[in-house]
């Protein structure tokens, strides 16, 4: 008898110790204007906010490469076609699009070689001017769809040797406050 009393003793025990979840209503007062002896809240206005945040987003597309055709002893133009889609910012921001070269705009047939041939990239927002520095060539609105811009890349110069030239242009894409 004493082991079948301590058996249901024992589980009488962990049946008192389980955990029991009760649910109550809430039904603390919320004072008016947060005066804590004013215990007669109008229910009939209340202050809460309503928040809602969306992301800017946006694609912008830049070709692999642009190609400047000419003939002999004249200057050589290429053009391209920057793209951007779906544009979703905060109001009065565009995506605004830079072009910078190491080479300060200048191509080369190698490493090698003496002889830069400058060139000069004009988009929407005009030629760039600063070639040290680069500039801003194309900037695109808050839009649905796709929006185009041509770039146009041109030499200063006539070349003076043949040879296949190249250089290495940066484009830097940013948020910013229209011009």
């Amino acid at each position: 008898m004493n082991k079948r009393f301590l058996s249901v003793m024992s589980a009488a025990v962990i049946a008192a110790a389980a955990s029991v979840t009760a649910f109550a209503e809430d039904t603390t007062i919320h004072p008016k204007g947060g005066d804590p002896f004013d215990v007669t809240p109008d229910p009939s206005s209340a202050v809460s906010a309503v928040e809602l945040n969306i992301d800017p987003s946006y694609t912008v597309v830049i070709p692999e490469k642009f190609v400047l055709t000419g003939t002999y002893g004249t200057k050589c133009t290429g053009s391209g076609e920057l793209s951007a889609t779906d544009v979703r910012l905060e109001e009065k921001n565009v995506i605004e699009v830079s072009v910078s070269a190491v080479s300060g705009f200048n191509m080369k047939t190698s490493a090698a070689s003496e002889y830069n041939l400058p060139y000069t990239v004009t988009g929407s927002e005009g030629a760039v001017t600063d070639k040290a520095a680069g500039g801003v060539v194309a900037e695109f609105a808050i839009k649905d769809g796709e929006q185009k811009q041509e770039l146009t890349f041109e030499t200063d110069e006539v070349p003076k040797y043949a040879g296949s030239y190249s250089d290495t242009v940066t484009f830097n894409i940013r948020v910013a406050q229209p011009n």
